[in-house]
């Protein structure tokens, strides 16, 4: 795949992005949210930041079901650690749901699954932040005009080319093969992951 040089900072490529999308939308956001929105997609230019440890696991939503993550975050006592993991979980439903939104449209399953995940999870983040609070708050009221706002991003970002990866990803379901895991893999998706993810909601 073609890397992806891009001229201005990634903090100004993605503003960029992100205010025209807001104007597209008719949409204010605010500058914290606005800041957090550029650091969530800055994040996954590489999504192996997302990663949480826990004791010898490292969970990634792109190769860990989510089932699994929700699995290992009832598990967890420790305060900080929830934190990471709801943080994760929130980041990833936005992003996902926001990227990938059209790829629900001629499933039985619902994008309802991702965006309930991520609602739920700045819903709690509000309590586990004070620093934040305001922003996860707003991200929990408002997350599907969020999620928009990213849809929006994903149509006009070469980051992810969404038409060619839902294609891939089509045949990959039809047919799987090791090459177009290959290719998927190449544009950072984990189709085995995503596969038993859908299976499991």
């Amino acid at each position: 795949m073609e890397a992806i040089s891009l001229h201005a900072s990634p903090d100004g490529y993605f503003c960029d992005l992100l205010n025209e999308a807001a104007k597209r939308n008719k949409m204010k956001v605010e500058e914290r949210v606005s800041i957090y929105l550029i650091n969530v997609l800055k994040t996954f230019i590489q999504p192996e930041k997302l990663s949480v440890k826990i004791g010898d696991k490292l969970l990634n939503p792109f190769d860990t079901p989510l089932a699994l993550i929700l699995h290992e975050l009832h598990e967890v006592d420790d305060p900080f650690t929830r934190q990471k993991i709801l943080r994760m979980l929130g980041e990833y439903s936005l992003y996902y749901s926001g990227f990938f939104g059209d790829y629900f449209n001629n499933k039985t399953y619902s994008i309802d699954y991702y965006m309930s995940i991520g609602k739920r999870s700045y819903e709690l983040l509000k309590n586990h932040d004070v620093r934040l609070k305001e922003t996860y708050k707003k991200l929990a009221e408002e997350f599907e005009s969020y999620v928009s706002l990213v849809s929006e991003v994903s149509i006009s970002s070469p980051i992810k080319q969404n038409k060619d990866i839902l294609a891939v990803y089509e045949r990959w379901t039809k047919s799987p093969s090791q090459q177009l895991s290959r290719v998927l893999r190449e544009f950072g998706i984990q189709p085995d992951a995503i596969f038993i993810t859908d299976k499991v909601s």
